[in-house]
């Protein structure tokens, strides 16, 4: 997987970033206090080394201007600090179409993470409905059982050990935690 896009919002200094995108080199510019630094810290946070652990927290993290608003600003969920978009190479669309077919879309894998998360939270671009006409089509129980097993090995050699997680939103199906 190549990262593609990046996206930080309400991280310290950092309000909204707005998308933007990520080539073979990126040069963060500003002045200072801009934010270039807690772009990397937000970004550091998805995938933090174990020896220097990253955690989001609300009263250290959040705008201060707004952190008496928080959660006037988000009653449902807690705040997003980055989203990230991957695009897939060509061997691993062709790995996972091997296994699940065409149940695959055409769409970059969305990882993100917030405040109070203790895990990234990963949006993967699968049809959930054709996977499962494609494990009910198996003939046996058994081959049903050995097509989930292979998806899931598909998915974990572009994921780097993904685990079904239970949804945070009861519309989408398509959440798993790194």
């Amino acid at each position: 997987m190549r990262l593609s896009k990046i996206h930080v919002t309400n991280f310290r200094s950092v309000e909204d970033s707005t998308e933007f995108d990520v080539g073979q080199v990126l040069a963060l510019v500003g002045k200072n206090e801009a934010g270039k630094t807690a772009i990397l810290q937000a970004l550091a946070g998805l995938n933090p080394h174990p020896l220097t652990p990253v955690s989001y927290d609300i009263e250290r993290d959040y705008p201060r201007r707004f952190l008496t608003e928080y959660a006037q600003r988000h009653p449902k969920e807690n705040a997003k600090v980055v989203s990230t978009k991957w695009t897939l190479t060509e061997e691993e669309k062709k790995a996972i179409q091997d296994e699940i077919g065409d149940a695959l879309q055409d769409s970059p894998v969305v990882i993100y993470c917030g405040y109070k998360d203790t895990q990234p939270t990963w949006e993967l671009p699968i049809d959930y409905a054709k996977a499962a006409q494609i494990s009910l089509r198996q003939k046996s129980w058994m081959t049903r059982r050995r097509l989930h097993s292979r998806m899931r090995k598909a998915l974990q050699s572009c994921g780097r050990g993904l685990k079904r997680s239970k949804s945070q939103h009861p519309d989408k199906n398509t959440y798993w935690n790194a």
